[in-house]
Order: structure tokens, then sequence, then C-alpha cells
């Protein structure tokens, strides 16, 4: 992402963005993000619960 963050695309087409910090990001439904090389990528869902359990449980929480 533009901001340095980590847009998450799950198997079943839902997302959740991840900040530059490591922390889930809640999304609006219906915006828009912008990646690097200035696309921009319309949000359909916010899945930042489902994120924030995968991010504990890769640094041991």
């Amino acid at each position: 992402m533009a901001d340095g963050g980590t847009l998450y695309i799950f198997k079943d087409g839902k997302m959740a963005q991840e900040s530059r910090f490591g922390r889930a990001v809640y999304l609006n439904v219906g915006a828009s993000v912008s990646t690097k090389d200035g696309r921009n990528i319309a949000i359909t869902s916010n899945e930042v619960a489902r994120l924030g359990s995968l991010l504990q449980k890769e640094h041991g929480g």
C-alpha cells in the first residue's frame, strides 16, 4: 500500500488491511486504497477481527 501497509485478500475474497506498524486496520466498505504503483483497489469487506486474530497468533499472543 502507498502508506506502507499490507492489504490481505483471503481465499473467500474478503479483505483486511495491516498497518505499517503491524496492526489490523478498520476499512470502510466502498472506499478505496492506493497501492505504491498508483492503482486504487475498492474495498469490498472488512475482516479486521479475522486479521487481528491471525496477527496475534503469528506473534505468539
